[in-house]
Order: C-alpha cells, then structure tokens, then sequence
C-alpha cells in the first residue's frame, strides 16, 4: 500500500538514515510524552510552576536526544 508513496519519495530512506533525524524525533517523542504527563498532573489539582516545569520537561527531552547522538557517534 505504501509503495506509491515510498516511490514518489526517493530522498525519504536516505533522510531516515540521518543521525540527527533520530535525535529529533526521540526529543519530540519525550518532550509530547512528558509534557502530556504535565498536563495531566495539572488537571488532578496539582499546581506546577510552568517555568520550571517547561525547562525540566526540555532539558530531560534534550538529553534523551543528546544520548541518540553520542550513541550514533560510538561514545
């Protein structure tokens, strides 16, 4: 089924392969995961400072993307 799109996308296995395209997609993947689980947390009465709360749930999504790197670097 996906064939088509995959033919009309030639470039997309090469971008794919791309260290960095990895780190970006798993610091999306926490910073939305993270951040949905703040947001929760809020609902249930729980009074979050956003500040505070923003840069941490950042700064843990940062280093999730950073570890894709040194992992793909061999360090």
């Amino acid at each position: 089924g996906f064939s088509s799109i995959k033919a009309a996308m030639p470039w997309l296995p090469a971008v794919q392969s791309q260290n960095w395209v990895h780190a970006l997609l798993y610091f999306s993947i926490v910073f939305h995961t993270l951040y949905g689980l703040k947001l929760m947390v809020s609902e249930l009465g729980f009074r979050l400072e956003y500040r505070t709360s923003l840069w941490s749930i950042v700064a843990v999504s940062a280093l999730f993307g950073l570890r894709e790197v040194i992992r793909y670097a061999g360090i």
